[in-house]
């Protein structure tokens, strides 16, 4: 028995490290921003101790199955791992197996039954080979060589099936692979698994290295900018706008510092888009940075001819930067970080990762991970956590400091974005977690929702708000500590810090969940916008309905750049909005929620003037909504002709007509490749389901 159980230990965690080479490591030199998070390690010892406990129970199997063994052990742990293997490719439910696949497994099962020892076949016994043999040609066609033709994939796996046999063949035989040995498998199997920890550590830590790019500029008596955006972050969700829980002491703090606008709008509801209209001033209509389906299934990128906030502070002599989580918008495809001389824009490699199920990683997460460890969402982590955005920011802060040169810093945190998970105390930090109610779980209940076939149980809603609460709140813990940096280095005073969120989320409300393409409610778009301006600037708060095109002239502005005449937003600096104005959200149609409900395929727009607002969607819905009696959006007033709502509709209805002929444009190209790329960026983050 007992030898049956360190053979069955031994043979998993040989197949766990190797699949962590494939599935986690080898992406690493494939990639030049791909990083392994600080989350990282800790669920890999959790895959990996499941491994090591499907090892012990096979074993265990074994050994009660044959107490006078007829066969070795090892054969009866590897005839097990390769059936195991067969069994998940044939249950997945994308075609990742092939003919090849299976043929390849049934020939090692035969080489094991057949019970010779010599030549290949004493390779083909061993766990490594073995391990190398069901993983390597998966992964030379499916990650490797994805984009090539299908001829190309059959023989760059072919190749490496020859390559392992005979690799294996002339390591048994040499002795480099120790036969039968149980203590010495055991060493190799360490020394080699922190050989690859090692590696992979060294290259996230020199990827992690944040320099300035050039020589920095002189000295110029200009004031910093540092721009925070809170990624899916609502406004009602913080105590500055009226949130009964303490959600952002810090932010509370700050706003003692700044101006807070009450009624802050994003222009959208997706990252593409609001990020454009930060960064040029523009609505999205205008700028182009937006889904459009039928046309790009990710989002038109923004388009060249449109100058951005970094480049308009680069050409003044400002020196600009950007460390940011969300690297499926803010990465180099869609154009949002033109103008930024340096980005730090790293991909942390997913331990979960559902498209890509030929792993057993993914079937073992269900089927033992699971029952076993209730809190989930942990394994779907996608992106880094504010305090490694922090930590990268500090370093180009502390090297910028003692030159005197203005700055603009960009930061962006992604932790209250789904899967909301943020570290303790704060993932148990609000009443109404629900351990029950596991990603897993939420993820069905999300298909099912948004396809409108049930609401989402109050239970249910009150553990996402719980996620979501403690995620703001480590996110408001993290700019504290952001604030205390700047302070610390002697910069707080003359730098101008704009802290908002580009768009807000759904959290069950009208059967609606997450957020792009869903809609203009407030949820989607009241966002939080605090600006503390430079030295003893303006503080207090504002009631006036800004934008965020209104950013981008306020920070020119402020630091004494020409605004352009041609932008639609003001500037926010030195002066109080009483006068009301009209303010513009957009929500694009969403093919990814459409595969799911076809009430996403639309164009939605609202119009604001002070707390009226007006709604209109493309398949002819009609609101109206008094926001100071009814903020969230319960009793829509609109009937044709209600003389409070005509002037919002007349000018919302010139307004779409101006839009309209500018979204009739003809389109960029599509690359091909580059297309498929950002789509796994996408998928990773939610965006593509």
């Amino acid at each position: 028995m007992t030898r049956y159980l360190a053979r069955g230990v031994l043979v998993w965690l040989t197949y766990a490290v190797l699949e962590h080479t494939f599935a986690s490591f080898l992406r690493l030199p494939a990639s030049q921003d791909a990083i392994l998070a600080s989350w990282h390690w800790k669920l890999s010892t959790l895959l990996c101790g499941a491994y090591a406990g499907i090892g012990l129970v096979t074993g265990g199997v074994l050994g009660l199955a044959f107490s006078k063994p007829e066969r070795e052990p090892e054969d009866a742990c590897i005839l097990t791992l390769i059936l195991i293997f067969v069994m998940n490719l044939l249950a997945s439910p994308r075609p990742w197996y092939s003919n090849t696949s299976l043929a390849l497994a049934a020939l090692l099962a035969a080489a094991i039954l057949s019970g010779r020892r010599t030549g290949v076949w004493a390779a083909a016994r061993n766990p490594w080979v073995v391990s190398l043999l069901l993983l390597g040609p998966l992964w030379m066609s499916r990650e490797l060589l994805a984009q090539a033709s299908l001829g190309a994939r059959m023989a760059g796996s072919l190749a490496l099936v020859l390559a392992i046999l005979a690799g294996g063949w002339l390591a048994v035989r040499s002795g480099l692979i120790p036969v039968r040995s149980t203590a010495r498998e055991g060493l190799a199997l360490l020394i080699f698994a922190l050989a690859l920890a090692g590696a992979g550590g060294a290259l996230t830590a020199k990827r992690r290295d944040f320099r300035w790019n050039r020589p920095l500029p002189a000295p110029k008596r200009r004031p910093n900018v540092v721009m925070v955006v809170l990624d899916t972050v609502r406004a009602d969700h913080l105590p500055v706008y009226g949130y009964p829980r303490q959600t952002a002491p810090h932010l509370s703090q700050f706003a003692e510092d700044a101006v807070l606008f009450r009624r802050a709008i994003a222009t959208s509801d997706v990252t593409l888009s609001s990020h454009g209209s930060l960064f040029t001033g523009l609505y999205p209509s205008a700028h182009g940075a937006h889904y459009a389906p039928g046309e790009r299934l990710l989002g038109r990128p923004l388009a060249p001819r449109f100058k951005t906030l970094a480049q308009t502070l680069s050409d003044a002599g400002y020196f600009t930067a950007a460390v940011v989580a969300n690297y499926g918008y803010l990465g180099p495809e869609f154009g949002l970080m033109r103008g930024f001389q340096q980005v730090n824009c790293l991909v942390p490699i997913r331990e979960a990762d559902q498209a890509r199920d030929f792993y057993l990683r993914e079937g073992v997460r269900r089927l033992v991970i699971d029952p076993l460890w209730s809190d989930d969402w942990e394994l779907f982590l996608e992106a880094r956590r504010a305090e490694e955005i922090n930590r990268d920011a500090y370093q180009a802060l502390e090297e910028v400091q003692p030159t005197g040169a203005p700055f603009f810093l960009f930061l962006n945190y992604m932790d209250a974005h789904i899967p909301y998970v943020p570290p303790a105390p704060y993932s148990g930090l609000f009443p109404g977690l629900d351990p029950a109610f596991t990603y897993s779980r939420f993820l069905r209940a999300e298909d099912e929702v948004m396809s409108l076939k049930r609401t989402l149980s109050e239970r249910e809603r009150l553990s996402l708000v719980s996620r979501y609460d403690g995620a703001i709140a480590y996110l408001d813990a993290q700019v504290g500590d952001l604030l205390g940096k700047l302070k610390s280095l002697g910069l707080y005073e003359n730098t101008l810090i704009v802290v908002t969120a580009d768009h807000g989320e759904a959290l069950g409300d009208r059967n609606f969940l997450q957020h792009g393409g869903i809609s203009v409610y407030q949820d989607q778009v009241h966002v939080p916008m605090l600006i503390k301006f430079p030295g003893a600037g303006r503080r207090g708060v504002v009631d006036a309905t800004v934008s965020q095109i209104d950013v981008l002239p306020t920070v020119l502005d402020t630091v004494g750049v020409p605004v352009p005449k041609s932008l639609p937003g003001l500037s926010l600096a030195g002066r109080d909005p009483r006068r009301e104005r009209f303010i513009i959200s957009e929500s694009f149609g969403s093919s990814f929620w459409a595969d799911l409900h076809p009430r996403f395929l639309r164009l939605e727009r609202a119009i604001f003037l002070g707390p009226r607002k007006f709604v209109r969607s493309s398949t002819g819905k009609r609101e109206f909504y008094r926001l100071t009696e009814d903020p969230a959006e319960l009793n829509n007033l609109y009937r044709p002709g209600l003389p409070e709502a005509q002037p919002l509709e007349a000018r919302l209805a010139e307004w779409s007509a101006i839009m309209n002929r500018q979204l009739k444009g003809k389109p960029a190209p599509v690359d091909p490749e580059q297309e498929a790329e950002t789509l796994e960026r996408l998928k990773s983050l939610g965006y593509v389901q």
